[in-house]
């Protein structure tokens, strides 16, 4: 029986979850272990984590690796969130962490954790047939995901997480600080609504241990029936409540942990106002979080039930980037289309995998958001607004992979002096010019943006690939771009690029279906 370990770093705790595996990949009852270190007063402050607060966090995950080695744990994940993710020593911090523990820590970005908690959710709620919102309120940030029949649509992070709030308006009176915080917050109103897309949601989740104990004091101080479900007017009443409770009442009194009394409050203000701006009368609180999310996958990839990307939530976000950038979307799509024949005609050449065929889409359907800033080398905006815009699904390296293949869809081929192109490992690099060659095709083959190539021939033999072109039109100009990007295919493939006649139609009369 496998033991699986999951360690989450927020920027109020540290969190230990362990749990064995039973048959067919089912976890057991994990045992949870908590280090109250709160990274996000050092980095919230002053942009770093001090060497008090460094010292503190080694001596957690010392702990930590004592109780696994006891246990002991087959397979280990540790994430990190936002205090580590915008500590400004994070490199430093990271080395020391290894150096002194053996963790190598993944500093993951929003969307990435909006994902793995979207995921415990779904294992415990049925999302299926339904529009579901999800709001899991951290120490540093927010991450609200609208998710249709169990699939992420969309994702925003947000930096309005508790420590962040107490850090910025806490030094006042209670009543001053819900002041400062809705100050704070109405302004992003309009901007997580743009973002979120004004959703019919039907059922909304709200994840963080503030919540938790929200609704536990829901449950005590209204007489609520139940601890995991919150209204919106029993935060207000709360809300209330804990404004009139100094810091010490609320531990003594209320029974809240020291580290959880003085950021309840400002987690409190946090989700009333998602539920207000959203319209919501309700919350359903599934006690689950980032660690859970990471205990499933890790689990489903040891038993080998987790081995792709969640393509449709990938493909559903990078559609959406794209509308946000008022992309062509009928271009985009054609050349998806046809960047997904090219990969799979060409397996035999490249040998890529599942995984490499998604970012190649993604790639596709993005490589010309760039033309939202301008025009005039819009392939090299295109990658920095990749680069910098969460996907949900990917990593910061594959986001980084889609970015620099997008940038060299057109012009110039992928050079030892672009930073971006260099900075990536040996292997990533030749992952990148395979699947660039590939998009430069794909994108010459709609060159008029009138998706004229309607089906395609492909026949790869003896060092050539030929490509039989069917659709409207002469396709000249078509022709004439596939031609001029085979460059880099011939290059990195070492096989020959050779179009047949194509094959034409004159186009329909309106109303006629040109198919018949």
């Amino acid at each position: 029986m496998s033991t699986v370990a999951a360690i989450d770093i927020g920027s109020n705790a540290l969190r230990l979850a362990v749990a064995s595996m039973g048959p067919g990949g089912q976890l057991l009852e994990p045992e949870i272990v908590r280090e109250p270190v709160r990274l996000g007063r050092d980095v919230f402050q002053q942009g770093a984590l001090g060497p008090e607060m460094i010292e503190r966090l080694v001596g957690a995950l010392l702990r930590f690796r004592a109780r696994l080695e006891a246990l002991p744990a087959d397979h280990v994940r540790v994430v990190a969130t936002s205090a580590l993710r915008e500590a400004k020593n994070r490199h430093e911090v990271l080395a020391r962490v290894r150096e002194s523990t053996g963790f190598a820590i993944d500093v993951i970005d929003g969307a990435e954790e909006a994902r793995l908690v979207l995921m415990a959710v779904a294992r415990r709620f049925d999302l299926r047939g339904k529009t579901t919102l999800l709001v899991d309120l951290g120490g540093g940030s927010a991450e609200i995901t609208v998710a249709v029949d169990g699939a992420a649509v969309a994702s925003g992070t947000y930096e309005m997480g508790s420590v962040r709030m107490l850090e910025a308006f806490g030094a006042g009176a209670p009543r001053g600080l819900v002041r400062h915080v809705r100050g704070f917050l109405e302004p992003m109103g309009s901007l997580v609504l743009g973002e979120l897309g004004f959703p019919r949601i039907d059922q909304a989740f709200g994840a963080g241990g503030n919540l938790d104990a929200l609704g536990d004091l829901a449950r005590r101080l209204l007489g609520r029936d139940s601890p995991d479900v919150v209204r919106r007017e029993d935060l207000q009443a709360l809300i209330e409540t804990l404004v009139d409770l100094p810091y010490d009442e609320r531990v003594r009194r209320l029974r809240l942990r020291p580290d959880r009394a003085d950021v309840i409050l400002p987690a409190a203000v946090v989700y009333h106002f998602v539920m207000e701006i959203l319209q919501l009368r309700e919350m359903t609180i599934p006690r689950v979080g980032l660690k859970d999310g990471v205990l499933l996958e890790l689990a489903d990839h040891v038993s080998g039930l987790a081995l792709r990307l969640p393509e449709g939530e990938v493909l559903a976000t990078a559609r959406r980037l794209g509308a946000k950038y008022a992309f062509d979307a009928p271009h985009a799509e054609a050349v998806t289309r046809l960047a997904a024949l090219l990969f799979d005609a060409t397996s035999p050449l490249h040998g890529l995998g599942r995984e490499d065929r998604l970012l190649l889409q993604v790639a596709a359907l993005l490589h010309d958001i760039g033309r939202f800033v301008n025009l005039v080398d819009h392939h090299k905006h295109s990658h920095y607004l990749i680069e910098a815009s969460p996907i949900f699904g990917l990593s910061p390296l594959q986001r980084r992979i889609v970015a620099v293949v997008a940038r060299y869809h057109r012009k110039t081929l992928p050079r030892f002096r672009h930073e971006a192109f260099l900075a990536l490992e040996e292997a990533d690099r030749t992952r990148v010019r395979k699947l660039a060659a590939l998009l430069g095709l794909a994108n010459g083959l709609d060159a008029e943006h009138g998706a004229c190539v309607e089906s395609m021939g492909m026949k790869l033999a003896r060092g050539v690939l030929c490509l039989s072109l069917r659709g409207r039109g002469d396709l000249l100009l078509e022709r004439w771009a596939v031609a001029r990007h085979a460059t880099l295919f011939e290059d990195v493939y070492r096989t020959k690029v050779v179009i047949d006649e194509p094959t034409t139609r004159d186009p329909a009369p309106a109303g006629v279906d040109a198919e018949r």
